[in-house]
Order: structure tokens, then sequence, then C-alpha cells
């Protein structure tokens, strides 16, 4: 063994020895990794777990593909009995079409709950609030029932019944609960002049909760926008045969199918009874939606992940420099006794590779704890496993990523100790010091001691093994403070559009009508002219296909001061020649602005011109197919006509009205109450808010900033820690000097105010405008992608404060180190002495 050797072996031996006493050097840096890949980790885990919650909950439960309505109401009981037993005909042969994989069968029927003579009309749900099952598939083996508690109902007990949590919240009911407050309706016990049920011929039901769960299609709504349900079983259907008034058929498509093919095939086993009316609800549609809400609280929480495991990586860099910089006297040892750079490099690469690998596996496991967190919004209550969660790909990536920044952060200080060729003893000064202009300005201005020292503690790194990472402190300030502001500058924007109803298309006080039937003429006049009404329009709702492309569509006309949503870019349609589309629909039919294009309204071709574009709220005659923000087209409603057997002379669907301001609310309940009187007491009569299921999702988004905007602060505190106390510990020879010639403790701990002073108000100045445009772009951006008009919101208020609240905190955290500089001074001429 050569002499080199040698010494390279005892060095080792040294070194051990050394790592054993001072291994609490490395507690900082292993607690900074891991706070990042714990925070980066959970956030990662989070959006991938939000992201897929939907799409796995669909599939745990065997959702279908699309529901297929047929419309059995008629205008009398014999009509309704006719209808009904042609819809089943159509749908037997729809369920014959090579396409479809899968079928079940629910029913809707009149079911009423009835409490000391009054109906409890906050069961109305618009269509049934009962379905019963056709079959031992639909709700069992096909769109199987999410139980939250208890079981499904017997199908061959009639007496049985599951209900949704919707009924359980508004009723009381839970499992065990015997029900006799239910009236079921056949279609001879139903007023089809006065649209209301005939409680003289109702019969009683007794019936039992067995079980509260959802369909996994309700997953797809919020818990607000799901209805109450009452799911029956097939032996109730056998015992009540006369009570369905529509049917809903459960459609599995074979792989690869779409909406166009089912589409066709409905229409063609529609040719054998075009007497009834047919509806196609892809779920696929609603799955796209629900996604496309949760976009942005993904795509956040995926720039949680990022900007922690950035704004880590700067403070891991910071606190490994620090660490590696005291080794400098050991490696010129080293070098003075022949080891090589490479021995020297191979004895500092195992304890970054340790700590990194520690600090990686406590994330993992903090991450791992955490899970039950996620997933967050809207996703959480679709999620299909709850509970504590672990996704190996994620975590592996984050273990090998970690190792790979820790050794990427500690290069630059890593190659400056093993290339330095210092002597042994004190280091010496390879350069001179830059000095900081704005000190000597404050210096020639007179502003004092702690002001000058303060800002060359700031802005002058210092000399040999008293230098401190004044740039890589200042560069994470103004990252994490410009990340904090445009977080704060999106959130502001979105928190201002989910609640601002004119913003997402709803530019009146409320719609009076119901997507699937006319309004009677003579009924027009007096909601028109309804005390405290202010304008007035009337909207139809209809289908629009382009290009292949079904597209929902509304169609107004002006009664008087007219109403429509307001218009993003060109103009509102003149005649039933023109149109206006939504901006996601005129890139999907790959159109523009004054172009023409070929439709088809029903089995109408026309030739239109895009006059402009315009942001939706939500309606249509299809679930999951309304219009909604960018998606749709607006024209005239002869563009779109009604058609309601029941009401041959009716021309619209819904009154769009606006009330005086200060009167919405009282304006809406007296309306409600005038349409009760006439026979329209569902709550759906009256709309006061249609807002697209994705603005939901996007509600769910609105806290996301203030958690980005709570971990980049922490992030932003233990940075200003980090730099005060790397002053206080590695200047600590500078401000024994400043107190020998004169300065005081109260002073020094001015001083370090001053620093962190600079410090933050340097990367405010920078890092707000930064912050400010780059929220911008990403709203404006935003905005684009999804349809809407951008209208920024400058957060003024909210900055202002945190301005403030940034200063204080900065001034108590260079108070409280500040407090530690006399011991610390003390300490270090014991020490020297």
């Amino acid at each position: 063994m050569t002499a080199a050797e040698t010494a390279a072996v005892g060095l080792a031996r040294f070194r051990l020895g050394t790592e054993r006493r001072h291994a609490t050097r490395w507690i900082g840096a292993l607690f900074l990794i891991a706070l990042a890949v714990t925070a980066a980790l959970l956030a990662a885990q989070a959006a991938r777990r939000t992201e897929t919650a939907f799409a796995r909950g669909l599939a745990t439960g065997n959702a279908s593909n699309a529901v297929v309505s047929a419309n059995a109401l008629g205008s009398n009981p014999a009509q309704t009995v006719q209808l009904r037993e042609h819809g089943m005909h159509v749908l037997d042969n729809l369920d014959r079409a090579p396409i479809v994989t899968g079928h079940g069968r629910f029913g809707g029927i009149t079911l009423y709950r009835v409490v000391n003579g009054q109906v409890d009309h906050r069961l109305d749900v618009g269509s049934a609030f009962g379905l019963v099952a056709y079959d031992n598939v639909a709700g069992r083996t096909i769109e199987t029932l999410r139980l939250h508690s208890g079981r499904l109902a017997d199908p061959e007990r009639s007496d049985e019944i599951t209900i949704s949590s919707a009924t359980a919240r508004t009723t009381g009911w839970r499992v065990g609960t015997h029900v006799s407050d239910l009236f079921e309706f056949d279609v001879d016990a139903y007023d089809f002049a006065t649209g209301t049920p005939r409680l003289d011929r109702a019969k009683q039901l007794s019936l039992n909760v067995v079980g509260i769960g959802e369909l996994p299609n309700e997953l797809l709504l919020t818990p607000a926008l799901r209805v109450p349900r009452v799911f029956l079983t097939p032996a109730f259907q056998r015992r009540y045969p006369n009570s369905t008034f529509y049917i809903n058929e459960m459609i599995r498509l074979r792989p690869g199918t779409g909406v166009t093919a089912l589409r066709a095939a409905v229409g063609t086993s529609n040719l054998i009874a075009p007497d009834v009316g047919m509806t196609v609800a892809p779920t696929d549609d609603g799955l796209g939606k629900v996604e496309s809400a949760n976009d942005p609280l993904i795509r956040g929480l995926w720039a949680i992940a990022a900007l922690a495991a950035l704004v880590g990586l700067f403070l891991v860099a910071q606190s490994l420099g620090q660490s590696l910089a005291t080794r400098a006297d050991d490696h010129a040892q080293f070098r003075a006794l022949g080891a090589t750079r490479r021995q020297r490099l191979s004895m500092e690469v195992p304890s970054l590779l340790l700590v990194a690998l520690g600090a990686a596996l406590v994330g993992a496991l903090l991450g791992f704890l955490f899970s039950p967190l996620t997933p967050i919004g809207a996703a959480r209550d679709a999620e299909p496993r709850p509970g504590m969660s672990i996704d190996v790909g994620l975590t592996v990536a984050a273990i090998a990523l970690t190792v790979v920044g820790v050794l990427v952060a500690a290069l630059p200080a890593l190659l400056r100790l093993v290339n330095s060729s210092a002597l042994p003893g004190p280091a010496a000064v390879e350069r001179r010091e830059q000095r900081s202009h704005i000190a000597d300005l404050e210096a020639r201005r007179g502003l004092g001691v702690p002001a000058v020292v303060g800002t060359r503690l700031a802005f002058q790194a210092g000399r040999g093994r008293t230098a401190t990472p004044v740039r890589s402190v200042l560069a994470s300030l103004i990252l994490v403070i410009a990340a904090v502001t445009a977080t704060v500058a999106f959130g502001t924007n979105l928190g201002h559009w989910t609640i601002t109803p004119r913003l997402y298309g709803w530019n009146w006080s409320a719609a009076v009508g119901s997507n699937f039937g006319a309004i009677p003429p003579e009924a027009q006049p007096a909601v028109e002219h309804f005390p405290n009404v202010t304008a007035a329009s009337a909207l139809n709702v209809g289908t629009l296909t382009v290009a292949g492309h079904a597209i929902p569509a509304i169609g107004i006309d002006r009664l008087w001061a007219s109403l429509a949503p307001d218009i993003n870019a060109g103009r509102l349609p003149n005649d039933s020649k023109e149109i206006v589309f939504g901006a996601r629909t005129l890139r999907r039919i790959h159109a523009h602005i004054g172009d023409h294009v070929q439709a088809t309204v029903g089995t109408t071709q026309v030739d239109l011109t895009i006059v402009g574009t315009t942001t939706f709220p939500a309606f249509g005659n299809e679930r999951f197919g309304e219009t909604g923000l960018g998606t749709g087209a607006l024209g005239t409603a002869s563009l779109f006509p009604v058609h309601d057997e029941s009401v041959p002379d009716g021309r619209y669907n819904y009154l769009l009205l606006r009330f005086a301001p200060g009167t919405e609310a009282a304006a809406a309940h007296d309306l409600r109450a005038h349409l009760a009187k006439e026979g329209c007491a569902d709550t759906s009569c009256v709309m006061t808010d249609s807002r697209p299921a994705e603005i939901d999702g996007y509600r769910n988004a609105r806290g996301l900033p203030l958690v980005i905007g709570i971990v980049l602060i922490l992030f932003l505190v233990a940075t200003l820690v980090h730099a005060l106390v790397s002053t206080m510990r590695r200047r600590t020879s500078d401000l024994a000097v400043l107190r020998a010639l004169g300065c005081t403790p109260r002073e020094l701990v001015a001083a370090l105010r001053w620093q962190g002073l600079v410090l933050t108000v340097s990367a405010l100045v920078v890092g707000i405008p930064s912050g400010l445009v780059a929220g911008h772009l990403a709203w404006s951006a935003f905005a684009s992608r999804i349809g809407i008009a951008p209208n920024d919101t400058l957060p003024g208020l909210t900055l202002l404060v945190g301005i403030v609240a940034l200063i204080a905190i900065t001034t108590a955290v260079a108070a409280i180190v500040g407090s530690r500089v006399p011991s610390t001074i003390r300490r270090h001429r014991f020490a020297a002495s």
C-alpha cells in the first residue's frame, strides 16, 4: 500500500469518527429535504388520485356508457300506457344492436311523500323521485349502486327500498326506517290538465329502507346537485305495473364505439315507434366535463408539487453548501497528506447519498400517512377506495429524484470544496469581495450603522469560510414571492368568476319553464309582466349538428329589454340564418367568426353565418349534453322550434326574467307561489341559477390557491430563517468585530432586522410584478381554453395585506434570531481563546 493510500485510509477512519461526532450538521439539511419531499409527493399523489377518481369510480360501479330515455308521458292515461309499451319495444330493439354489450332498465314512476295532507315538494326532482328496476341488472351489475350504508334491496321484495343520500338528508330516513308516508300514483291518478297528482287516487305504500347509496353516474355531480331518489325493486314493478311514465335504459357499448354510432342506433330503433320521444345522455360526456372542471385543481396540485420541489432544491443547496463549507479545513489537511480529489470526493458522496435516501424515505412515509387527505374536491366523494394509499410509481420516482436532486444541489459546493487549493488553517481569501453600492449610498446618506451593516449582510456574501449564499437566498425569495403573487392573482380571478353568474352566461334573474315542455300562451303574459320584472326574453332548447358533431343549442327571442348571455366577441344573431358558438365549440368544428357552416336542426338543413362567441349557462334536454361555458350554440328561438303535443300553440320552453335590483329573492319566491297555484309546484319551474356542471368543480378549486399560498409562505419563512441564522453563525467573527468597535447588542439585532427587510423588499420589488404578469398569462390561458372572457381582476387589497404581513413576519423572525447574537459572540470568543 502506498503512502497516499495509507494516508487516505487513515483519513477515512478519521472522517468516520468526525461524522459520528458532528452528525447533527446534517439534521437541518435532512429536515429541509424531508419537508420538500413530503410536500411535493403528497401534492403529486393528490393530483394523480384526484385526476383518476371519477374514472375509477365509474369503472368500479360498472357504469353505463350512456343512458337512453324513452318518454312515455302522454296527454291522457291511455296515451301514456300506449307510449310506455311503444318505448319498451324501441328499447328492446336497441338492446339487440351489435354495438350494445350490456343493458339494464329503470322506470321513472310518480312517487310523492305526503305529510299532513300536503305534498313534500322538497323531493320534487323535475323527472322522477322513484326509479323502479325492471330487471336484476339495473343498479346491481350495471350502474351498481355505491352503498354508503346498509345493503341493496332484495329484488323479490316489493317492500324494500334503497334511497340516495340526498333523500336521506332531506327526509331524515336511515337504514331501518319504516316509511309509510310515500304514495304511488298510477297513470290514472294524475291530473293531466293541471299537471298535479290526485291524492284521492293515490296508493299508500309501506316500505323499509335497507340501504343508502348512489348510482355511479350520480358521482359525476357534486352532492349539492344530486337529486333525491328512491330505488325500488323488480317485485315492486310487477306489483304496480302502471306506474311508469318514462324509461331509462343503461347502455354499455362495445369498446371503441362512440356516441355518434349510438345516436344512429337509437334513431333506427325509434323508427318502429316514432311517437316516442328518445333522448341520449352519454356518460362519457359527463365524465369529460367533470374532468375538465377538475383540471384547475389538478394543475394546481402539480404546481404545488413542482414549486415544493424547486424551492426545496434552493433551500437544500444553501444548507448543504454551508455544511460542506465547514469541511474546508479538513479537506485542506487531507490534501496536504496526499489525498486525491477523487478520494476526497468519494468520502463526501456517501454522506450526501445517506442523507438524501433517509430524507426521501421519511418523506415517502409521511406522504403515505397523510394520503387519506386525498383526493380533494368533488373527487373525494367519487373515490372508490378511500383511506391510505401509495402510488408506487410516484414514490419510486420521488426517491430517485430526491437522490439526484440532492447531488445536483450539492455539486457546486462539493466541487469548490474538492478543488480548493487552500492550505490548512484559516481559509485564504481567493478573491476580492464586491461591495454593495446600495450600502455605500446608505452610508453617505447617514442612515446609521444598523442600516448599512444590514444591507451589506443582505447583498455581500462575505469571504472565505464566512461567506453566505446571498444570491441563492434572494433568488429563492423572488421565486416564492412571484409564485405566491401569481397564485393569488389566479385565485382571485377564479373566485370572482365562479360567484358571478353573468360571467358564466346567466345574465338574468330567473328562467321559468321546462326543457321538455312548452309554456302555454295564455300563461305567458302574467309571467312576462310579473311584478318587479324589468326585462324579459324567451328561450328554446335544441340541438344543432355541424360536421357530424351534435351541439347543444339555445334560441333566444327578445320580448322586451332584451336578455341574452354577454357576447365575448362579435355580436348576437339577428335572424335564423346567424349563429353564435362557444369558443370550445368553434375549435371543435374548426371554424371562426365570419365563416359559413352547413348545419342540421332536426331534419332541416340550414346555412348559418357565425357572428360571435359567448359563454353559456346550462340548458339542454339531455343529461350531460347541456350547453355550458364555451360549449354550445346560440341562435334565434325560431331556429329551434318547440314540439309539445300537450301544448300545440306553445312557442317557448322558457321565459327569461330580470328582476329589479334588491327584489330578486322576494320576486322569485312570489313567482314560485303564483306558479304553484297554476299547477307547477316543482322547484325546477323557476330556476334562479343554472350554472354549468364545471362551475362546481372550479368552485372546489377556489381554496387551492390558499393551500398553495400557505405551502409557499412556509418555504418563504424557512428561507428567511435560514438566511438570518446563516448570517449569525457564519458571520459571527464579523459581528464580534463590530461589537468590539462599539456596536451595542441592540444595534446588532437591528442590523439583522435591516438585513431581513432589505432581502424581503428587494424580493417584493422583483417578485410581485413578475407574479402579476405570470398570473395574468395563466388566467388568460385558462379562460381561452375553457371558452370564457378573461375579465382580469387585480388582487390589490390581498397583495397589500400580504406585503404588510410579510414585513411583519420578517421583523419578528429577525428579532427572534437576533436575540441570540450576544450569546453566539460570547461562545465565539471563548472558542477563539
